[in-house]
């Protein structure tokens, strides 16, 4: 592969690292980052803490490698470390579509990297995506002969099972997939045995973690599946998983993505990487609680499996490809150059700021807005509820609020995550729908 396609398939990553900051998901941030701020520093509040914490379910794993990252690089700032994190997350992403595009020596690592939603979720510090990048590498060695690929596999695998424990249903299927037709005992008993090696050392990560020891993955088990507590979340029917993709991925694009995936399969059967999605899928459908996010391994692999298959010239098909790549092109402005969580920057103010603690105006029922993430917080800040404008320093969140302190001449606003320009403009009513986010300076 030329240097200039190496080069440009890297950069969405970068960017996607770089500007892509905060969480899509709550979990990505709650049971990584805010576990590995509990390692790092003395700082904590235990009400952001969820069930599966307190049930000592959660692998530390992807956690220790954080930390361990943290204190090798010195590196203090937690916007600076979260962004290494992302950083790592998409090499190693990069790195395994890579792999699986060389092994076939094709030319389709650009145009993967850049369908919006591979850098986008694999530079997220979420188990589901730094899985499925270890998984990826993992298939290169594991798709080749000879011990020491084996024992590469082994290793991989280990770890992307310990960063989520769905991925031992793609790992367990090829291992049957690849013994059935090859009979190599030697090498599948060398990956079997260093995959149980990555398990084991997996054990004492968790007693570093929790403070006691624990098998996380029979808990995980034992709770989510035995006991249904996942399906306290919610449930939906089997055929969500083939319908809400199409919808929230991007309907042009999503269709010819879903259209290139099942051509894939069918033409592919029983290729490896058909009898590891598919058997994955098919767990995921089974399980009554879904979210789109679980199925990440599945997603990044789709444009992977469009290039390996033709679609017609037909002129229906160039009107969908296209819409597709308009679709492509539109959501990658989003997803690439915004934060991935709409408080980040509030969050980086309040970082500089150095107020001890912050006043929020009360809502009717009682509720106010809290300071949930002491990992981007830096230090112990508190967040306490006012009923009525007094001196201190306030954090308003909606556009009512704004209007509000905006009158009052004893508040001077000294943070706002939208211009005075772009607040002036309520196109489609968004005023109403969106977190107005200030900081205002009161005198009494």
């Amino acid at each position: 592969m030329k240097t200039k396609h190496l080069i440009l398939s890297l950069v969405p990553f970068f960017l996607c690292a770089f500007f892509s900051d905060g969480f899509v998901h709550p979990d990505e941030h709650y049971q990584i980052l805010e576990l590995l701020n509990l390692k790092l520093t003395d700082i904590r509040k235990d009400e952001i803490f969820n069930w599966d914490f307190h049930l000592k379910m959660r692998s530390w794993f992807q956690v220790f490698i954080y930390f361990v990252m943290a204190k090798i690089s010195f590196v203090n700032n937690p916007f600076t470390l979260a962004f290494l994190f992302r950083m790592f997350n998409g090499l190693l992403g990069w790195l395994g579509l890579y792999l699986i595009c060389d092994a076939k020596r094709l030319p389709c690592l650009p145009y993967i990297s850049w369908v919006w939603f591979v850098p986008f979720l694999l530079v997220r510090t979420s188990s589901e995506s730094l899985s499925t990048s270890l998984f990826l590498i993992g298939a290169y060695f594991f798709l080749k002969d000879g011990k020491k690929n084996s024992i590469f596999s082994g290793l991989l695998w280990g770890m992307s099972f310990l960063m989520r424990f769905q991925m031992g249903v793609p790992i367990l299927a090829v291992n049957i997939w690849k013994f059935i037709r090859d009979r190599r005992w030697s090498e599948a008993l060398l990956h079997s045995f260093f995959l149980v090696i990555i398990i084991l050392i997996g054990v004492m990560v968790d007693r570093w973690g929790y403070g006691e020891w624990t098998f996380t993955p029979f808990s995980y088990l034992k709770y989510n599946i035995f006991e249904s507590k996942a399906s306290e979340f919610g449930t939906s029917p089997f055929w969500y998983y083939f319908t809400a993709p199409l919808i929230k991925g991007g309907p042009p694009l999503a269709l010819l993505l879903a259209i290139g995936c099942f051509l894939y399969w069918k033409q592919n059967s029983k290729s490896f990487w058909s009898i590891a999605t598919i058997s994955f899928l098919l767990v995921h459908v089974v399980i009554p609680h879904k979210e789109l996010r679980f199925l990440t391994f599945i997603y990044i692999l789709t444009p992977y499996f469009l290039s390996q298959v033709v679609i017609g010239n037909g002129r229906h098909w160039k009107v969908l490809w296209s819409l597709a790549i308009l679709t492509n092109i539109v959501i990658s402005f989003k997803t690439i150059f915004t934060p991935a969580h709409s408080t980040m920057n509030l969050y980086r103010f309040i970082y500089s700021d150095g107020a001890s603690f912050y006043l929020t105006p009360a809502q009717p029922d009682g509720s106010y807005f809290k300071l949930t993430m002491p990992f981007y917080e830096g230090r112990r800040v508190e967040t306490r509820p006012s009923h009525s404008i007094e001196a201190g320093i306030y954090i308003t969140t909606t556009y009512k609020e704004y209007q509000l302190f905006s009158k009052s001449s004893a508040c001077r606003k000294t943070f706002s995550n939208y211009p005075e320009w772009v607040l002036e403009r309520n196109v489609f009513h968004w005023r109403e729908r969106s977190a107005i986010l200030n900081v205002w300076h009161c005198e009494g």
